[in-house]
């Protein structure tokens, strides 16, 4: 009787596969590593205080953060020259206004039922460029004042000084 012994298979290695398994995620890697600097993503900051849902569920639902100033009323209605031109107009407003320091007057844009999205992408725009502390957007509007910086307060109080005997 004769004793079956499994045979030892000598095993394959596919050289290109294993190159190519190791090398093909490193060069993925390098690849992204460089086009990652380039690549610009916009993020948009926004704001929404927390009781307003609250407060609209009790009956204030005329809850107003924005502060109340006299406004510069621009109407974006959808015609692309129009609109332009009155954005335009704004952007030299807010510009005016901020160079003034006038915490008296603002922005206000109105966004029409068939004013486009890239007008309300410019008008944010122009907010970040003219570096408005302050925008808020509520509904179809946005309303941009001149607020004062924040500066902190010093702590005028000196600390006490224990004294030991």
């Amino acid at each position: 009787m004769q004793i079956h012994q499994p045979r030892i298979r000598k095993r394959i290695f596919y050289v290109p596969g294993l190159i190519s398994l190791v090398l093909l995620p490193v060069f993925c890697y390098c690849y992204i590593y460089r086009l990652k600097p380039r690549t610009n993503l916009k993020t948009m900051v926004v704001a929404v205080p927390e009781n307003a849902e609250r407060l609209a569920r009790f009956g204030k639902s005329d809850f107003w953060v924005c502060p109340k100033r006299d406004y510069e009323d621009l109407n974006i209605t959808g015609d692309n020259i129009d609109d332009r031109i009155k954005l335009r107009y704004g952007q030299l407003e807010i510009q005016q206004i901020f160079a003034q320091k006038d915490t008296t007057k603002g922005v206000h844009f109105h966004f029409g039922d068939k004013s486009k999205y890239w007008a309300l992408v410019r008008a944010l725009d122009i907010c970040k460029r003219e570096k408005a502390q302050f925008y808020m957007l509520k509904d179809n509007d946005l309303w941009v004042p001149y607020t004062v910086p924040y500066v902190p307060v010093k702590d005028t109080l000196r600390k006490i000084k224990p004294i030991y005997l």
